[in-house]
């Protein structure tokens, strides 16, 4: 337990003092990163090594967890690649932050494209991309006759016809509709929020909150819950870029998101233990499979080696090692294929080659807060505050799953935000082209 207390000393004191030379603005991703990965992984894997909390645990997953092939939870290697991603990173960004203050000016230079080269966008042209890309989604749900997928789901649905729904979705629906509704409609979202923002109108409310409507009818349509969450933290960062975040919006924000989770294990069958069940997943969720995870690898399978350092980025895995883990914590093989996901450090760190890309990985992932918090302070245009704001999301993705879900081309990847304001841009640009023909008319 010493081991435990060092490194969360340690973690404490790198982002205190990270936090504490940041702006505001910039202090987002850290923050983020911080709190999603403590609440998701680090409270349940620490909980574990607490003989009384292990119990309870034990007693609730044991009909199907494989609690047999756990090694011994606790120890130095155990806590160090726990906390590990609270202290490293954050050492890294401190020291690049400092190296670059003096240059100020010419980061700025480097950054400029994020609040000048973008051209003010207004709400029109990315208000018609976003109609236009959900119409594809709408399109996509009824051929594969999956419109009314979400309310065909009552509340007298078990847990497993919920399962087998989501599974139906997502062998049917294509690539194209999971990237919007993950993270090409939410940019469009927060960038129509961004614009409200600044010239406030009924008109872009409306569009906002229609907007808002139909995405989360996208993505119940797939009966998830996840993303809807996902939803309301991108929300979330919008409003702390653009300085309105109040703790009154965050208590609201986080109020509505719990209120959500718990009602949907009430959907599944949770009933009066929906409130206990949704804290319990919470914590013990992902924090569980870590402890499978640094029993899996090197035991039962050897490290997958870093692939000349493309590994650290997520290419060149199939994604296969969250399947094994799955398949290894199950007691038995269930209805459909499960998956249990980690953190970064974990499946594009520890699960290469053991400590050594733990530490390589977690220097990577410094850099990309510096960059996070430096594109968050600069970024001043509706668009440069959308990409911003997805590229911020990162530090929630990474804490729970592998760069693979942002580099290559899955449902988080970036390729799906530039695919939606391309269209934007077009739309952009067809506004353009008719406002100079109605002045030609005018003219002539």
């Amino acid at each position: 337990m010493m081991e435990f207390l060092f490194l969360l000393v340690a973690a404490l004191a790198a982002n205190g003092m990270l936090i504490k030379r940041l702006t505001n603005k910039a202090r987002i991703p850290i923050i983020l990163y911080g709190v999603s990965y403590t609440i998701t992984c680090v409270i349940g894997a620490s909980l574990l090594s607490v003989e009384k909390f292990y119990d309870y645990w034990v007693d609730m997953t044991k009909s199907y967890n494989n609690i047999q092939v756990l090694n011994a939870i606790g120890g130095e290697g155990y806590f160090f690649l726990l906390l590990s991603p609270l202290v490293i990173p954050q050492i890294i960004c401190i020291l690049l932050d400092s190296a670059l203050s003096s240059s100020k000016k010419s980061v700025e230079r480097v950054m400029l494209f994020t609040y000048k080269l973008l051209v003010p966008i207004g709400m029109t042209p990315v208000f018609f991309s976003f109609l236009a890309l959900s119409s594809v989604c709408l399109v996509d749900l009824y051929f594969n006759n999956l419109i009314l997928n979400s309310v065909n789901i009552t509340s007298d649905a078990n847990y497993a016809q919920h399962i087998l729904a989501r599974q139906s979705a997502f062998s049917k629906l294509s690539n194209f509709y999971f990237g919007m509704i993950y993270v090409g409609l939410p940019t469009l979202l927060v960038c129509m929020i961004s614009i409200f923002l600044d010239r406030k109108s009924y008109i872009h409310l409306f569009s906002i909150l229609f907007s808002f409507g139909l995405l989360i009818f996208l993505i119940l349509s797939t009966v998830q819950k996840g993303p809807v969450v996902i939803l309301f933290i991108y929300i979330g960062v919008v409003f702390w870029i653009k300085d309105v975040l109040t703790w009154k919006k965050i208590a609201f924000i986080f109020l509505v998101a719990f209120s959500y989770l718990v009602l949907s294990y009430n959907m599944v069958g949770a009933g009066e233990d929906a409130f206990s069940l949704t804290i319990f997943q919470l914590i013990y969720r992902m924090g569980a499979s870590f402890p499978y995870y640094l029993s899996f690898f090197p035991a039962h399978h050897e490290f997958t080696g870093s692939l000349y350092g493309l590994g650290f980025f997520g290419f060149g895995s199939d994604g296969s090692e969250t399947v094994l883990i799955s398949n290894f914590m199950e007691l038995e093989s269930a209805f459909v294929q499960g998956n249990v996901p980690f953190g970064f450090h974990i499946t594009n760190g520890y699960i290469l080659g053991g400590y050594w890309t733990t530490f390589v990985v977690e220097i990577i992932f410094g850099v990309y807060l510096f960059i996070a918090s430096r594109w968050c302070s600069y970024a001043k245009s509706a668009v440069s505050i959308a990409c911003a704001v997805y590229f911020t999301m990162w530090s929630y993705y990474l804490s729970q799953s592998s760069f693979s879900q942002v580099l290559t081309m899955q449902s988080w990847c970036y390729i799906w935000v530039l695919f939606a304001f391309v269209s934007v841009f077009i739309f952009w640009g067809i506004s353009k082209c008719l406002q100079i023909s109605l002045i030609h008319k005018k003219l002539n």
